[in-house]
């Protein structure tokens, strides 16, 4: 990996490289994680699904 960053690729660079999906970590007032997932526009499991049940899911997993 670090040859990769050696080379002056970018984070999505490397993670299409290497058959990768880039995971954000979003945080509720800088201090509180929100959301772990891959960039979806969204700030909250919440919002992305529209479901109230996932209010204080971090991770909503969406293989069964």
């Amino acid at each position: 990996m670090l040859s990769l960053y050696s080379r002056g690729l970018t984070t999505d660079e490397i993670a299409a490289q290497l058959h990768l999906e880039v995971t954000n970590i979003v945080f509720k007032d800088g201090l509180i994680v929100s959301k772990v997932a891959p960039y979806d526009g969204h700030l909250t499991n919440v919002s992305a699904f529209g479901r109230k049940d996932l209010e204080d899911v971090v991770y909503a997993s969406v293989c069964s």
